[in-house]
């Protein structure tokens, strides 16, 4: 089955409908509540290494901070 795509033209038109509206928990944020971005070693966390682990040609900092590749 191919997916429908729209042409550029109904995806320009149908984007143009969306209401930006500000953020409405912006406050409530809380990272504490997410600690599964334990750090693994050093300054490598979960997030690095799962980036780096489903990646493709992914590029690290000094930090181990991907900065480029294909996911």
């Amino acid at each position: 089955m191919v997916p429908y795509i729209p042409s550029a033209t109904t995806a320009a038109t149908r984007l143009a409908t969306l209401t930006v509206a500000n953020e409405a928990n912006a406050g409530s944020y809380n990272r504490d509540l997410f600690p599964h971005w334990i750090t693994i070693t050093g300054s490598c966390n979960t997030r690095e290494q799962v980036l780096r682990r489903d990646g493709t040609g992914v590029v690290t900092d000094s930090s181990r901070a991907a900065i480029s590749g294909s996911w």
